[in-house]
């Protein structure tokens, strides 16, 4: 049996009237590619926020690395890598000066800190624009930097918030070859939330998402051919 590297119980988040999160329970295993499938305000942001000690919960359990949430908030930080769907580079700094300066919270200095730049820089292709300032760089090329800088610490989960949007198909492809390649070598688990179906074709587990509940959940391969116009067609028939 696969360990369980997330455990959500129970999970439950309202802001006011609106739930946008209502008994949210689910798990992810070691080495997975999961996705969360929605559209707008189904949830997926709120529980990943919630994961990152973002957000307070209302009620739930959340086990990370064997880390309670509760109780070892900054474990699991050391666990993590997230990248938000808004970037949080600092557009005044160039790209090599973000990754040192996110570096350093996690205390990679000197030679180390020498490797890993070198290591995302080809990873991530980002040699020619290292000394550009963030607020210089395409769509594209912000992402590639938020990916790496969520990577600097070599987390062993990636969390990724609607990673492509906005994105180029051959940006996108790009993206998706780097993650792979990752997952594959280091056995990283990766999370994922997406609004197209397209891009879940390699995930392991689908969960959809509709007003903070689980719509539907499986094999891309099994939703799809249940679903046949789509993972709007998920919602209607609930």
């Amino acid at each position: 049996m696969k360990e369980k590297i997330i455990e959500i119980k129970n999970l439950s988040k309202n802001f006011g009237d609106i739930k946008a999160v209502q008994n949210l329970s689910f798990s992810v295993e070691k080495g997975e590619l999961f996705a969360f499938l929605g559209l707008n305000r189904a949830g997926k942001s709120t529980t990943i926020s919630i994961m990152c000690g973002q957000l307070s919960k209302d009620v739930d359990t959340v086990v990370i690395s064997g880390a309670d949430l509760d109780h070892e908030i900054d474990r699991i930080h050391s666990e993590l890598g997230v990248v938000f769907q808004t970037s949080v580079l600092d557009k005044q700094l160039t790209v090599k000066n973000n990754l040192i300066t996110r570096a350093a919270l996690y205390g990679i200095t000197g030679e180390k800190l020498n490797v890993r730049i070198s290591e995302l820089t080809e990873m991530f292709d980002l040699g020619s624009f290292m000394k550009r300032p963030v607020g210089k760089l395409s769509g594209g090329q912000k992402r590639r930097v938020d990916v790496a800088r969520a990577l600097l610490h070599e987390p062993t989960i990636l969390i990724l918030d609607k990673p492509t949007t906005g994105l180029e198909p051959k940006t996108r492809r790009h993206l998706w070859n780097v993650l792979d390649d990752i997952k594959k070598k280091r056995m990283m688990t990766v999370f994922l939330t997406t609004h197209y179906m397209d891009e879940t074709t390699d995930v392991d587990h689908v969960r959809i998402l509709d007003n903070g509940k689980i719509a539907a959940e499986g094999i891309p391969i099994e939703l799809k051919n249940r679903y046949t116009g789509g993972f709007h067609n998920a919602l209607r028939r609930r």
